[in-house]
């Protein structure tokens, strides 16, 4: 048996995949903590990395973040997809309560439903525009999104 398979077979190699993704789950949890994303009064339920975008010849990358507002008579969420630039500073925030971020092409996100943008503008595709310091909102009919992936 080669050296570099007993390495891996015993555990002595890289680190184990889950083990990154447990490091990006808390680095990513950390940035959004960094950037004053998280409100310290509610309680994070998720944070998940979604896909990147390219917008002005950046890549940028999407989370969605869903936190729970404490001391309501009934639990209430809010949930919003954040645009985070290479070094992980949040760019843009938009309420998508109701909607699943689904999936990026080119420079939009595609959504399960309508969300709105801080202009009042909805629909279920975020165009990301500027390098990210824009946000066009689209409606389209889900039957016409592209395929996700590459």
């Amino acid at each position: 048996m080669g050296l570099a398979l007993a390495a891996l077979l015993l555990g002595a190699a890289a680190p184990q995949p889950a083990t990154q993704l447990e490091a990006a789950q808390s680095g990513l949890i950390a940035a959004l903590r960094a950037g004053h994303v998280l409100d310290p009064a509610r309680v994070l339920l998720r944070a998940s990395y979604v896909c990147s975008v390219t917008s002005g010849g950046e890549r940028l990358f999407v989370a969605d973040v869903l936190e729970q507002v404490r001391g309501q008579p009934e639990p209430r969420n809010y949930e919003r997809v954040v645009l985070l630039s290479a070094a992980l500073a949040p760019l843009q925030q938009i309420d998508v309560t109701g909607a699943t971020p689904w999936f990026c092409k080119s420079d939009s996100l595609y959504l399960s439903s309508d969300a709105t943008a801080p202009d009042g503008s909805s629909g279920n595709v975020i165009e990301f525009l500027l390098g990210g310091a824009a946000v066009q909102m689209n409606e389209l009919d889900p039957t016409r999104f592209p395929l996700p992936g590459g």
